[in-house]
Formats: C-alpha cells, structure tokens, sequence
C-alpha cells in the first residue's frame, strides 16, 4: 500500500456562504485521481473532477462509490451507485484528514517504510514521519 494526497489548490467560490473547493491528487498504488473536497455552511462533499455525482464509502464491501441522484418518473429518485476501481475508503480518509489539518501539502501513508517495530504503516506529513497511533481513530481499520 502506497497513498499519496497533494493539496493542489483552494478556492473560496462563494464568501457569503463559506462556499470553498480543495482539489486533491490522490495517487494510490499506481493509479491517480483528482478529487475535489467541497465545504460551505450546508455541509461537506468530496467528488471526481470531471464525473458528475458524490463519493461515498461502504463499509460493507470497502469499496469508494461515486453516486448520482436525478429525479425519476413520479417524483420518485433515480440513485445510481458506481464503484471507483483504485480507490480505497483508506485514500478518501486521508483527504478528509488533510483538510481537517488545514495546513498540510502532502500526506503520505505506506506500507514501504514502517514505524513503531514494523506493527503501523509510516504516516507523513509534509515530509516529517508522524506518530501512527495519534492518529488512530482516523485510520482504524488500517492493514
């Protein structure tokens, strides 16, 4: 396992709202994404550049979805679920960690360098090995 987000750019869409996009740069065992994180006073998303629809994790099969809702015949809703093959629930936490951090460029998580006796995979903040464990809740069901 190798996950790498780069903060690429913030921009504030709406000042009156609190309207901001963070696009992202996952890059994860050889595939790469662009991941916009979206936040305003209504609440929170994160969602593919270029693909209409919402991310979302299961838990039940650990997989990352894109969904897409639309209004279908008798006012009922249309919801389709899309599975995004690469990306794990592991990647779109390290985003959400990132921006919750606010200042980090970079975060990096892997299994190619250890910490604390081989048991935790290295967490890297812009550079600097951090503790694994502070941050455990985060990354609970981390191989």
């Amino acid at each position: 396992m190798h996950i790498t987000i780069k903060k690429m750019k913030t921009h504030h869409t709406d000042t009156s709202a609190n309207d901001v996009s963070t696009t992202f740069i996952v890059a994860e065992d050889g595939k790469e994404f662009r991941i916009i994180y979206r936040s305003n006073m209504y609440g929170r998303s994160l969602s593919l550049a270029g693909r209409e629809g919402t991310l979302h994790m299961s838990k039940e099969d650990n997989k990352v979805y894109i969904q897409n809702v639309a209004l279908g015949g008798g006012c009922g809703l249309l919801i389709s679920d899309e599975p995004v093959e690469g990306l794990s629930p592991l990647a779109v936490r390290c985003i959400i960690f990132a921006e919750h951090l606010k200042k980090p460029k970079e975060i990096i998580l892997t299994n190619d360098r250890t910490e604390n006796r081989g048991k935790y995979p290295a967490l890297l903040i812009d550079g600097i090995v951090q503790d694994f464990c502070r941050y455990s809740k985060i990354f609970e069901d981390t191989p």
